[in-house]
Parts: structure tokens; C-alpha cells; sequence
């Protein structure tokens, strides 16, 4: 993380986390500030498939992770918080192939008619809306050979 802007939650997927801090002289400035808490994560992930999840910060992840998603799935779920915006970070993606976002893809749609549909192997840039409402679809076609794990996000 660098810069000025304040980056997604981060959650790790373990009971350790070390944060490093690097500088040279070229800048100065007042550093950074940070906190933690202690989250219990759902321990079938599948379990999101239709939940509407209201915490202001949380995980969400594919039907199965990390284990392979499966075939001819469509998961909805919905992030409703009190107050927008809400910011979505990956930390983990891998998701049909990039030049095919037809069968396997995630998509993203709030309440201001901007959509984003997602697929690859590359970990997507945060990115946010001012909404406190957005909702999320993961769509997988016909399993054939398939191992890819799919997605860890927070929010």
C-alpha cells in the first residue's frame, strides 16, 4: 500500500499478520495508523451463496474455497452496510480465463447502474462505489477438467 488513499480491509487467512513499514528519504511524511480485530470466518464458504452481509468490514469467497469452485453455479449475495461507500479489495483471484468472461466471472452491480464483470488469473484493483448496497454474482458454467480456486475478497 502506498500513497494517500486508505486502502480495503485487509483480513488474513491466519492467526499471524506481519506489517512491514519502508521509507527512503526522497518524501517525508506522518507515516501510517492502523488497527485490528479479531474476525471469526465462515467456516463453509459456500454458506454466502444468498447471504445479504451487513458488517461494515468482512471476507467473502467463493462456493468451496480454495478448493476448485464448482460447475453451473450462480451465487448472488449482497453487501448492505448503514453508510457507503463501500470499498472491495482482492487478495486472492482466479476465475474462468481472461479472454472468456462468459462462462466464469463475478460481477459486480450497485444501485447506481454501474456493473463490473471480473474473470482471470490477475488480482482485479480495489475498487469502490459511494452506495451502501452492492450486490455480487459468481456464475460458473459446465466443470470440465476445472481447477481453479476463485476468489477472496474483503469488503
Amino acid at each position: 500500500f502506498c500513497g494517500q488513499d486508505q486502502p480495503a480491509p485487509f483480513i488474513s487467512t491466519g492467526n499471524n499478520m506481519c506489517v512491514k513499514f519502508f521509507s527512503d528519504e526522497s518524501q517525508s511524511g506522518q507515516g501510517f495508523k492502523a488497527s485490528f480485530s479479531a474476525i471469526n470466518r465462515p467456516s463453509n464458504p459456500g454458506d454466502q451463496c444468498g447471504a445479504i452481509l451487513t458488517a461494515p468490514i468482512g471476507l467473502i469467497t467463493s462456493p468451496n474455497y480454495p478448493e476448485s469452485y464448482p460447475g453451473n453455479e450462480l451465487c448472488n449475495m449482497t453487501i448492505k452496510v448503514d453508510k457507503g461507500p463501500i470499498k472491495v479489495a482482492f487478495q486472492s483471484f482466479d476465475i474462468g480465463t481472461e479472454n472468456n468472461c462468459d462462462d466464469d466471472y463475478l460481477m459486480f452491480h450497485d444501485n447506481t447502474g454501474t456493473t463490473r464483470r471480473l474473470c482471470g488469473g490477475q488480482i482485479p484493483d480495489a475498487f469502490s462505489t459511494d452506495s451502501n448496497e452492492m450486490k455480487l454474482s459468481f456464475r460458473t458454467g459446465p466443470q470440465i477438467g476445472r481447477t481453479k480456486s476463485g476468489f477472496v475478497a474483503t469488503y
